[in-house]
């Protein structure tokens, strides 16, 4: 069995409204009390987007110079910025990845995977540029790459399985484990607590959908949801 757990970072369950009903639900459902850290997740923030903007500037000087007319203005303004970045700053940038990676296995604690929304909005309608979590207003940009971010730059394994949302739209459950070995033990472990045939899971059951809870409400203001 994989000790699956939540992270020490509140920040990372800060999410709307019908993410964070799908949420309840599933950690109820799973039993999540136990918790480990997340390394990584103050350094994403700071030093992910230095090391991600350095690299990604490098790849694309000669497009940036050449025919930056091709590129979509919000990709242009973000290359144009990253253009400032010196390499003192990215390679301090890198020194911390090297250092969160090198710890993060260990810090997971007493668990074997950590469970978090995978993205804490559900899909935002084309045109959005900021979304509301809790009393806080980040951009769509940001607030897709939360969660996600810091799996990334602590170089654990992670995976997403999507699950339905009172309103209908998809959200996902995020798991971030020590090894692919792991984390793909603990995938199936969720899927059999979701109720999810092995037909479904690979694919072979036509129209496949995301795991469909059955929502209701018992009282004012106490959504529920059943399989």
């Amino acid at each position: 069995m994989v000790r699956i757990g939540v992270a020490d970072v509140r920040e990372a369950y800060m999410v709307d409204e019908e993410v964070s009903r799908m949420w309840g639900w599933a950690a109820d459902l799973l039993a999540l009390n136990d918790i480990g850290a997340l390394s990584g997740w103050n350094e994403s923030k700071i030093y992910g987007p230095v090391v991600q903007g350095f690299e990604a500037h490098a790849v694309h000087r000669v497009t940036m110079r050449e025919r930056a007319h091709i590129l979509q203005s919000a990709v242009r303004t973000r290359l144009e910025a990253a253009a400032t970045i010196s390499r003192g700053e990215y390679e301090a940038g890198l020194t911390h990845l090297r250092d969160c990676r090198s710890r993060a296995r260990d810090e997971l604690g007493t668990v074997d995977v950590i469970a978090l929304p995978t993205v804490p909005v559900v899909a935002p309608a084309i045109g959005t540029k900021n979304v509301t979590l809790g009393t806080e207003t980040v951009s769509v940009r940001e607030a897709l790459l939360r969660n996600t971010r810091a799996a990334n730059f602590s170089g654990l394994p992670a995976l997403s399985i999507p699950v339905a949302t009172p309103g209908g739209l998809p959200a996902g459950l995020q798991l971030v484990g020590r090894d692919e070995h792991t984390v793909l033990r603990a995938g199936y472990q969720v899927l059999d607590a979701l109720g999810v045939s092995p037909e479904r899971r690979f694919g072979l059951e036509s129209n496949v959908t995301p795991v469909q809870p059955v929502w209701s409400s018992n009282a004012p203001g106490e959504p529920r949801c059943t399989l």
